[in-house]
């Protein structure tokens, strides 16, 4: 029963912790290619 319950709790955890994980990684490399295009940008100018 307990392992049960533990898997009920860990799951869903381990699962949020992923996805969040995901997302921070794609919108930090979003953001870092924006400002490495800006950059470029005022390098041309």
């Amino acid at each position: 029963m307990w392992w049960y319950v533990l898997a009920c709790l860990t799951i869903p955890v381990l699962w949020g912790w992923g996805v969040y994980r995901l997302t921070a990684t794609v919108f930090l490399r979003r953001r870092r290619r924006d400002a490495d295009q800006e950059s470029l940008a005022d390098f041309q100018i």
